[in-house]
């Protein structure tokens, strides 16, 4: 399925302003639930833009909420020394699962980020 596809406004057309990248990339989500009780998922990127990704998670992440996603470099790419990406952002979509043993999607805004050292 194409980005239009997935993603027209009204008139059909792309609302995106950069281009996503279809990359399954390993993504640790964090955010605080309404109990006020912090939550982390070990998570797989379905694509990623400049400004925002689109992710599969097992439960509780709302429209609107607040989120920290953080992305490990591979040393392959970065050489030695690898750290991660970490972004926050907001929540803009949920989509629910077909059924109780699949994954929902997250599409969620990136609006700032910092690099990280590895530990």
């Amino acid at each position: 399925m194409s980005d239009q596809e997935r993603n027209p406004d009204a008139s059909g057309r792309e609302r995106r302003r950069s281009k996503r990248l279809e990359l399954p990339l390993a993504l640790v989500v964090r955010f605080f639930r309404p109990d006020g009780k912090r939550t982390e998922y070990r998570c797989v990127t379905r694509d990623i833009g400049e400004e925002g990704v689109y992710f599969w998670a097992d439960r509780g992440i709302t429209v609107g909420q607040r989120l920290e996603l953080q992305l490990p470099l591979p040393k392959e790419v970065v050489g030695q020394g690898a750290g991660s990406v970490r972004f926050f952002g907001t929540a803009l979509r949920v989509e629910q699962p077909g059924s109780p043993d699949e994954p929902m999607g997250v599409a969620a805004q990136l609006e700032e980020h910092e690099f990280m050292a590895a530990s």
